[in-house]
């Protein structure tokens, strides 16, 4: 979407994840809680557990390059382990797959807060010590094309 930014293809882009601020004009438009996602007949629906007690699960990611990737990806690592040391995981480009493997019973994934509003068959659950936002910004390269569009789109929203 950058790419498309820069060619002048679109006048802004919402970004999750990590970007060049210094780079690129941008405007915080929401930041969402990551949280864990599980069946809600999971043990660990509705629960704060141990990272212990995570790392012994089957976890779900998206593809590397994604931006829930990353910040999964960072928290672990900010706590001294990396994906490797849960018990399997495994990369699925398509968030609605992975819902429903999680959905199944046998599997974790961590996503963004309103993920687990969309399902009902789906529960949220919290690392301790692991808090983790994630932010969408609004970015442009044009200020005085992109700002008027992304003022009225923040107002709408």
């Amino acid at each position: 979407m950058l790419a498309m930014l820069e060619r002048g293809e679109l006048d802004f882009a919402i970004i999750e994840g990590v970007f060049d601020k210094e780079k690129y004009p941008h405007r915080l438009y929401k930041k969402e809680s990551f949280l864990g996602i599980c069946s809600r007949r999971h043990s660990f629906a509705g629960r704060t557990v141990s990272l212990e007690e995570v790392l012994q699960e089957s976890l779900l990611v998206r593809e590397k390059g994604s931006g829930t990737h990353m910040l999964q990806k960072q928290a672990v690592a900010a706590r001294g382990y990396s994906l490797d040391s849960f018990s399997r995981h495994s990369s699925i480009s398509n968030f609605s797959i992975i819902c429903d493997l999680v959905a199944m019973d046998h599997l974790i994934t961590f996503a963004y807060e309103p993920i687990s509003h969309c399902r009902n068959d789906l529960a949220t659950f919290r690392v301790e010590d692991m808090e983790i936002t994630g932010e969408f910004n609004l970015v442009y390269i044009n200020r005085s094309v992109a700002e008027p569009k992304a003022d009225l789109f923040l107002a709408t929203c």
